[in-house]
Order: C-alpha cells, then sequence, then structure tokens
C-alpha cells in the first residue's frame, strides 16, 4: 500500500514472523478488509510511541558513529549548521518527515525554518534557512550526491524541500 506525502511516495510495512519486514501491499489490505486509513494512523501512532525517531547535528553523528541512542536534542553550536533526521535503526528513517511534532519543535529549537535535503529513504539533512544557503543550490547538491553516492532504490527525492517555521508545513 502506498499514498502520497507531497511528491514522495510512502509506503507502510508490517514485521513479519522472521524477524523482516513485508511491504503491505494493496491486495493484503483488500484480502484483510482493511482500511487504508487505519493503515496510515496506525503507522504514525507506531512512529510517534516508538520515540526512536531523532535529530542530531552531523558533526556529531560523523564523530560518534557508532553511538546507539540517539539525544534528545541537537548540538546548537555545531559549526556545521547541518542536522540529521533519522531513527535509532538508521533504516528507513527518512519516514521521520511525518512527524509533524518533531519538525516543528526543531523549527522551535533553532528559531527557524529550515530546508530538507533527501539524503536517502534511511535518512534527511536538515539545513537552518539562517545558514545563507539558496534552495536552488541544495536541490543541486541532492542531485549530485544521489547520482555519485545513492543506490537507485534509496533515492528518496533529487530535490531539497522548505520547511516554513510559521505555518507548520513542508514545500517543495
Amino acid at each position: 500500500m502506498s499514498n502520497g506525502f507531497l511528491d514522495l511516495k510512502v509506503c507502510y510495512y508490517i514485521s513479519d514472523d522472521d524477524g523482516g519486514m513485508r511491504m503491505i501491499s494493496n491486495e493484503l489490505l483488500h484480502t484483510l478488509d482493511i482500511p487504508a486509513d487505519l493503515i496510515r494512523s496506525q503507522a504514525l501512532e507506531n512512529m510517534q510511541s516508538s520515540h526512536s525517531y531523532g535529530i542530531r547535528d552531523l558533526e556529531g553523528v560523523l564523530i560518534h558513529m557508532c553511538a546507539t541512542k540517539m539525544p534528545c536534542t541537537p548540538d546548537l553550536q555545531s559549526p556545521l549548521q547541518i542536522y540529521i533526521l533519522t531513527n535509532t535503526k538508521g533504516f528507513l528513517g527518512a519516514s521521520g518527515l511525518l512527524l509533524e511534532d518533531l519538525l516543528a519543535d526543531f523549527a522551535d529549537l533553532i528559531e527557524n525554518s529550515f530546508f530538507i535535503l533527501p539524503s536517502s529513504i534511511h535518512e534527511v539533512l536538515l539545513v537552518p534557512e539562517s545558514s545563507g544557503i539558496d534552495i536552488g543550490t541544495l536541490s543541486e547538491m541532492v542531485c549530485a550526491v544521489n547520482k555519485s553516492h545513492v543506490s537507485p532504490q534509496e533515492v528518496l527525492s533529487d530535490h531539497a524541500y522548505h520547511y516554513d517555521r510559521e505555518t507548520g508545513k513542508i514545500h517543495v
């Protein structure tokens, strides 16, 4: 089963008996007679209750690559002014974009709107608007990195997005 968020495709997964994950197909929903809205709301509830999503400063992530716990707040003193949103597993962590409160709290914390760079399906990078980098340049960076360093099946998007702190909305 998939539906859209902005210009992105959202897929839902369920854990299988072998400890793996299986995508919930439209056929499975039809067979089990489960409304798609129920799956979406349950998935968001599961994400919010797991507390496994967080935002860290990129410099800290690079220094502590082996860390297993996500800190509650990013280091706002990081000279890079680039932050990473993912989950503790680093697997399919870009889905954290669906957590509206997490994005709003981050915008309030940095007291700024920010740009979202879809690094891969596993994480997204966040750059405060005050960085002075324009969205066109960021989109070019995303596209270049996707072509050279991200496998095609893990590309999330080829352009940057903007999160508006005032409206709490993401724009393409």
